[in-house]
């Protein structure tokens, strides 16, 4: 790669763990914003790397799923498990010897928004009137900016079908719930297909506060698995920064986590 960029190794950057440090702050970096001048640059995180520390999923076998804007299913591996074939993302996790896997819907609670401006009609209104509708009446292909995983096409549109004279307006709203769900969980199987055993489950992002429970939204065929529902997202990067600060022995911090079951 870096031959096709005319770049050579020389020019790059030496990589580090992302919880080991790489350098401190420059000095006078640290005078212009106030920051003492040990402060440690790491090699940090991305924001879902981040956000699995913060929730503590740490071990091989720990998954958390964020419904937000986007879907994102992100488990952690004890292996390098690559399939490629499946756009699934595999990269080094924040530990050590740790690897982690990931799965994108891009358009997860965003397909609940297109809905309510369409309908003209309040989000949590739509949400609250699918306990009216029955499972699986109407399909919903989740597609509205293309898709990441497992298809990695943009070109790929939202596809609504089996809609009849007696489809009411919440039949909708539910499809389009089960189609991000369903999609979901196409990561889900393909984490398990990689070889990854998948055993702790963490549910977290705007659309897990939804007025209808995951578990009595969906068909029950898609409730496998048993979800901890946690807290808000500040307090995730709050923590990822806690768990790391071992490292960085001036800085000892202690951020307890409470969750719930649901």
């Amino acid at each position: 790669m870096l031959s096709l960029c005319g770049l050579s190794r020389a020019q790059m950057p030496d990589l580090v763990e992302s919880c080991h440090s790489s350098a401190t702050i420059k000095a006078d970096i640290a005078a212009k914003f106030g920051f003492q001048p040990s402060v440690s640059v790491a090699g940090g995180a991305g924001d879902n790397a981040a956000t699995a520390m913060g929730l503590q999923v740490e071990k091989p076998g720990d998954v958390f799923l964020s419904l937000g804007t986007s879907g994102v299913v992100f488990a952690v591996s004890d292996a390098y498990r690559p399939l490629p074939e499946s756009a699934l993302h595999t990269f080094c996790y924040t530990t050590p010897q740790t690897w982690h896997q990931m799965g994108v819907t891009l358009s997860a609670t965003d397909c609940v928004n297109w809905l309510a401006s369409t309908l003209d009609e309040e989000v949590s209104v739509l949400v609250d009137s699918v306990r009216h509708s029955r499972p699986g009446n109407v399909l919903f292909l989740p597609f509205l900016a293309g898709e990441r995983t497992p298809y990695n096409d943009p070109d790929l549109r939202v596809t609504m079908t089996q809609i009849d004279h007696q489809t009411r307006r919440h039949d909708l709203v539910r499809a389009a719930l089960e189609g991000v769900i369903f999609s979901l969980q196409e990561s889900i199987d393909l984490m398990t297909k990689a070889g990854n055993l998948l055993k702790n489950y963490y549910l977290v992002g705007g659309g897990s506060r939804l007025s209808v429970p995951i578990n009595q939204n969906m068909p029950q065929q898609l409730v496998r698995h048993d979800w901890e529902h946690c807290p808000s997202m500040r307090i995730f990067h709050l923590r990822a920064a806690a768990n790391n600060s071992y490292r960085v022995p001036s800085w000892p911090v202690s951020m307890p986590i409470n969750t719930r079951l649901i």
